[in-house]
Order: structure tokens, then C-alpha cells, then sequence
């Protein structure tokens, strides 16, 4: 990654009354750099940045931490989201399903989310409308959902 790609990334930020909802793109960026487990990607338009999406892989983790937050056999979208300039333009399926193929792709059966279906702003309509079920968890003050196959919507 090069500087100006960086910069690019760290200028990706969700609408003022949703980022109460994830983390800031440079404090993400910075976290994620300290998390084994997790890798992240950019979500790419035209070459310009439009939004980020980082995983975890559960077969990664220890145990006791895939048994208690984890869907073992499921890859889990740790953080996603759209610059909120982009919006409305299918960047946000169009991630979620290459992260279905991805999991695909490395041997899991699906994919696991949390988000905060009790706060406004949530994405919880789009994860339903791609097939993402709940899976009767709450982990803290956000709903498990899992999708083990996308939906054609």
C-alpha cells in the first residue's frame, strides 16, 4: 500500500449521526494492523476508494474466543463499510457477496456479522435483504446474523 492509497482510505468516513455506530477509518486502519487474525481491503470504484471492509477467519483464533463471538465454520465480517458519498450505488452488496465468495473460497460455509439493529442508521435492512439470518445471539448491544448463501436481490 502507498501513501497516497493510504490517504485515499483514511479519507472514507460514514455520515456524522452514524459513527457512533463503527469505529473511524484511521482507527480502524490502525487496529487492524495489530490484529493478526484480521485482513483488510479496500473497496475500489473507477480506482478511487469507496469503502473497507475487514475480516477474521475463526480457524485463526484460539478457541475459547471462536466458541464465545465466532461461527466456526463461518468467515467473519469484523468491519464494513461505504463512504457515505457513495451510497446507494451497489458498493455495499457488491462487497458482501465477494466476501461470501471468498469464504467460499477458503473452505467456510458462510459468513457471520454483528451490527447494532437497535441504533439507527444500522445496515441491518441490507444484511437481511442479501439473506443474513439472525442467529438468536446478541453479543453485548449487537444481533449475530449468518448467511450461508446470498441471496439474487
Amino acid at each position: 500500500v502507498t501513501q497516497r492509497q493510504l490517504d485515499a482510505l483514511r479519507s472514507l468516513s460514514v455520515a456524522p449521526d452514524e459513527e457512533h455506530l463503527i469505529a473511524a477509518v484511521p482507527d480502524w486502519l490502525a487496529e487492524a494492523a495489530y490484529t493478526q487474525e484480521a485482513i483488510s481491503f479496500g473497496i475500489y470504484a473507477a480506482q478511487e476508494p469507496v469503502g473497507l471492509v475487514s475480516l477474521i477467519d475463526p480457524r485463526l483464533m484460539e478457541e475459547d474466543a471462536v466458541s464465545s463471538h465466532f461461527q466456526p465454520d463461518c468467515l467473519y465480517v469484523w468491519r464494513i463499510m461505504i463512504d457515505h458519498r457513495q451510497r446507494g450505488q451497489g458498493y455495499g452488496t457488491a462487497a458482501l457477496r465477494l466476501v461470501m465468495n471468498y469464504a467460499q473460497c477458503i473452505g467456510l460455509a458462510g459468513v457471520s456479522l454483528t451490527t447494532m439493529d437497535q441504533e439507527k442508521g444500522n445496515a441491518l435492512p441490507l444484511y437481511q435483504n442479501l439473506g443474513f439470518t439472525p442467529t438468536g445471539r446478541r453479543l453485548g448491544d449487537e444481533i449475530e446474523l449468518i448467511c450461508r448463501e446470498m441471496t439474487a436481490s
